[in-house]
Formats: C-alpha cells, structure tokens, sequence
C-alpha cells in the first residue's frame, strides 16, 4: 500500500519594507528542529510586490527549496495573510512576523499545543530590555486578542471558519495594521476552535528606538479599539471591568468625577466637601508617582511622573474620541 503522505506545517511571514528584518525571521524559522513526521515550509508574503528589496529577500530566501513566496495586493494586513493562506500547502498554519525571531523550540511546541487544541498563541518577548518609549511587543499567553507575531491554527478550521477580513482598514496605511488578526481569531472561536496557550513557543520581537512624537501617535491607537470592539465585541473582555483601558484609567475616570464634584461643591458654598473631595482627587491622582519615589532617584521620577501624566492625557482623549465616533464605550 502506498505510504501516507508527510504532513507539512506551512509558516508564514508577512513582510512589507523589512527586507532585513524579515531575513532574520526567516533564517529563525529554517534553523528550526522539525517534529518528527512534520514537513516545514515557510511562506514569505510579500505585501506589495512594488517593494523590490522585500520580493529580493523573499526570492532569494526560494533559493531554499523549504521556502515559497507569496504576492500579496499591497493593500491590507489581511489581504497579505490571505495570500499566505492561499500559497500555504500546510495541514497547520503558523504565523511569524517580519520583525520577530523564533526561539529554538518554538515550532516543536506549538505543534505540541496543537495536538490538543485547534488555535495555539505562542509568547512573544523583547530581544532585550526596552527604553522608555521604545517600540516592541510584550505578549503572555492568552491575551485574547490573538496577535498574529506568533500563533498557530490548523487549516482545516480555517477552511471552514474563515479567512481574515481583507476589507478591515482601521489605520489607513497597510504599514500600520491594527486588529485584522484579534477579529479572524474571534471568528475562529466562535466557529469552535479549542484553544491553548503555548507559554514555551518563545518568539523575540525586536525593539526599536522612537520618539515622543512616534510614541505618542502609537498611544493615540487607543481610539481604534472601539471600533475593533464594534466587530468584535469579545475583545472587550480583556480590559478592566470592560469598559477601561486598565486600572489607571478607571482611576483617572474617578479623578475627573471628583474634580468635577469639588467644583461643583465649591460653586454651592460646601467648603468642606469642595475640599476633601479635592484632595481625594489629588491622591488618587499622585499615587503611582509615590512608587516611582521609591524605586528611582526623584529627578528621574518626576521626569517619568511628566511623561505618564502627557501619556494618559493622550490615551483618554483617544478613547473618548474613538467612543464617540463607534458607539462603543471605552475609558
């Protein structure tokens, strides 16, 4: 009788104006040591084939006959991870991004997650330790938004579930996905996918300088998670109470009820409550700068008591701007 066939997991890299990058992702992924009975491919997606330094990484990778290319339209995050799928030949598909590198193991574990379960999120760790502001990805398994640097699917529930939403544009520029991926794996959650975090299958991202300006502008992001919420209305279970970016948040909401109530107090003559309530919102306010006090030298706290308070001014604008104009309510 003829032997069955040897399956293949199918690892796919989407890359756009990373032609460096993408050739350490890709090297990371072909030093990997195979399971036993497991066949690799890797798929480099190549999000605007216009790009010709990234098609030049790409095809010169095909010179490894483990590696195939993909051409992607150039026009959304999920229209360059379907070109992957459709090119991917793999009973599992794993995604990697162009600016992460695999750990070694990493693909022996999420092929163990996967005996188990249908979607596996791997971890995702700075290479090294980032400065303040500088741009990087920190991901503990489940996070629920199931970021593509680093997860594992297997292909027969995404043929019959669904494909990413090549229509899904929340930032405008194909260089600056956002939540193309938290929707597909909600999707495929819904379409009963078992899922598994595979807290050993490591991937680094790698950290890169930014500015105030940058930094800001990636804060400012903030605003699309409403409208993320909209379509995906699960992912509001990872924020705090559902309804706040985090704590702080919830605390800076309460600061701003105070304020308001001790000038509204003050306007009706009931001193005492003006102030308590005033000095309520003050403390609530200072209260992370009483840690940063103690952890740093107070020059360094104040500094970093200043970029928190420019931060959070920041993110909450964002919030009440994305809230307004998606209907979805989110502090």
């Amino acid at each position: 009788m003829p032997s069955e066939p040897t399956p293949i997991v199918s690892v796919i890299i989407p890359t756009l104006r990373r032609s460096a990058l993408v050739r350490r992702a890709i090297s990371s992924v072909l030093a990997q040591d195979v399971p036993e009975g497991w066949r690799l491919e890797v798929v480099v997606a190549v999000s605007d084939p216009r790009e010709r330094a990234d098609l030049a990484a790409a095809e010169e990778a095909a010179r490894d006959q483990r590696v195939v290319v993909a051409h992607g339209p150039g026009t959304t995050a999920g229209a360059t991870r379907n070109a992957g799928l459709r090119r991917a030949a793999g009973e599992v598909v794993a995604f990697l991004d162009d600016d992460c590198e695999a750990r070694p193991g990493w693909l022996a574990e999420m092929l163990a997650a996967l005996t188990s379960a249908d979607l596996a999120q791997g971890r995702t760790v700075p290479a090294f330790d980032p400065p303040p502001m500088w741009r990087t990805i920190s991901i503990e398994p489940l996070t629920w938004l199931w970021e593509a640097c680093n997860l594992a699917v297997r292909r027969d529930l995404v043929d019959r579930t669904a494909v990413f939403d090549e229509g899904w544009d929340a930032t405008g520029r194909v260089d600056l996905p956002f939540g193309e991926d938290a929707d597909w794996g909600w999707q495929l959650v819904r379409g009963g996918a078992r899922y598994a975090a595979a807290s050993n299958a490591v991937v680094e991202h790698v950290v890169e300088p930014r500015g105030l300006g940058a930094y800001l502008e990636h804060v400012a992001r903030l605003r699309l998670f409403p409208r993320l919420i909209r379509k995906a209305p699960e992912v509001r279970r990872i924020f705090y109470g559902g309804y706040f970016v985090g704590r702080r948040h919830a605390e800076l909401a309460a600061v701003t009820a105070l304020s308001a109530g001790a000038l509204a107090a003050r306007a009706t003559q009931r001193r005492r409550l003006a102030v308590t309530m005033g000095v309520t919102a003050a403390a609530l306010y200072a209260r992370p700068l009483g840690g940063e006090l103690r952890r740093r030298p107070l020059s360094k706290s104040l500094k970093l008591s200043a970029l928190r308070t420019v931060t959070e001014v920041v993110e909450l604008g964002a919030c009440v701007y994305g809230s307004v104009r998606w209907r979805r309510l989110l502090l």
